[in-house]
């Protein structure tokens, strides 16, 4: 079997998927926008990419008109398509790259949307929303990464979507080692997600501060791995709060190596505005560390009433700290839960369960011939 993937190359998304897929003895090509780490790439995947101004225009809002610059790829994508002869052309994101392959007219395609392509997409205008639904139509199967994700798509397109989770490697993420015990009252706090606005990295260095304040007789480290664009101006917030010699900004960290920087954390918090899915809470969860997050539906699906995480009803410094400070005084319960999370993960979000799921869709459309 050949499989075309049209996805951003620089993606960890697209560079896991794309490995564990050839993997499975499929040939893959992935065709791309923009730049990317070859080194992360299985030697044996074929890797294509169109890179007039891409890098430049990915930094733009979703949804942004120029954007269309990506419409030029289109010839380059159908002759790849001519000369790889792929048995299925697979989308990872539903507008741009879901858009280039549906104008190639190649069939059969496969999209997988992935948060923001049905999030805000289709929020920004009446034609950005027409334009969702006339690349989602044409498609012959949709995947969404959630059951919120796959609802959100029935309820504004009556477009019915599997679900095909990101899933997780529970033997890179894994619980640390006996090399990370150190001294009870010695607390790190942390979250991996990118610095951007809707991830609220901001509320939690408020809630850091008053945690710092109630907290005294502990030491508290606070720790942000992940790049953005709100990296300067939060790293200012740290410095006026008077927490930035407590507050370490790792940037950016791949994904091979991140499971060790997770693992560090006695408790990790996700005060997240929206999420499409929470893999980084997957992650956490895969390490055994308790949570902190905020109430949102991505969370509450992912979490089950699993007993790995407290869900803060309020999005506020003061309601979080409160239950941050509950888990920093009771370590049984932080191990209790850790306990809970990792095994939830382990039956629920394997990702080795996840590709075999995509696998098995992939064998029946190509017997259809769909």
């Amino acid at each position: 079997m050949k499989i075309l993937i049209a996805g951003d190359p620089a993606s960890s998304h697209t560079v896991k998927w794309a490995n564990a897929i050839s993997s499975r003895g499929i040939e893959v090509f992935v065709f791309g926008l923009g730049s990317y780490d070859k080194k992360n790439y299985d030697s044996s995947i074929k890797i294509d990419t169109f890179s007039v101004l891409t890098d430049k225009i990915k930094m733009k809002g979703d949804g942004n008109y120029t954007k269309l610059l990506y419409l030029a790829s289109i010839p380059r994508l159908k002759e790849i398509l001519r000369e790889f002869k792929p048995d299925i052309l697979h989308s990872f994101y539903a507008t741009s790259y879901g858009l280039i392959s549906t104008l190639t007219r190649f069939r059969p395609h496969l999209i997988s949307v992935w948060g923001s392509d049905v999030m805000a997409f289709p929020q920004r205008s009446i034609a950005h929303k027409k334009i969702l639904f006339y690349i989602l139509k044409k498609a012959d199967g949709v995947f969404a990464t959630s059951n919120y994700l796959s609802s959100l798509v029935y309820s504004m397109f009556t477009i019915q979507c599997g679900v095909v989770p990101f899933g997780i490697d529970i033997n890179l993420f894994s619980p640390a080692p006996k090399a990370f015990d150190k001294p009870e009252n010695c607390i790190t706090i942390g979250i991996v997600k990118s610095l951007e606005k809707i991830y609220r990295i901001d509320l939690l260095l408020k809630t850091f501060n008053l945690l710092v304040a109630r907290h005294p007789d502990f030491q508290l480290k606070l720790v942000i791995a992940g790049s953005g664009t709100r990296m300067n101006e939060l790293k200012k917030e740290a410095v006026d709060l008077g927490i930035d010699n407590k507050t370490i900004f790792k940037g950016y960290i791949s994904n091979r190596f991140i499971s060790r920087e997770i693992q560090g954390f006695d408790i990790a918090v996700f005060p997240s505005e929206r999420e499409s899915f929470g893999v980084s809470l997957l992650e956490v969860m895969a390490c055994g560390i308790p949570s902190v997050v905020s109430r949102i539906r991505s969370y509450e699906e992912i979490l089950a009433k699993s007993g790995a995480a407290i869900c803060v009803n309020e999005s506020t410094p003061e309601a979080f700290a409160k239950e941050i400070s509950f888990l920093i005084n009771n370590k049984k319960i932080r191990l209790e839960m850790g306990i809970k999370a990792r095994n939830h993960v382990v039956v629920n979000y394997d990702f080795k369960n996840n590709v075999d799921t995509l696998i098995a869709n992939y064998t029946e459309m190509v017997r259809l011939k769909l």
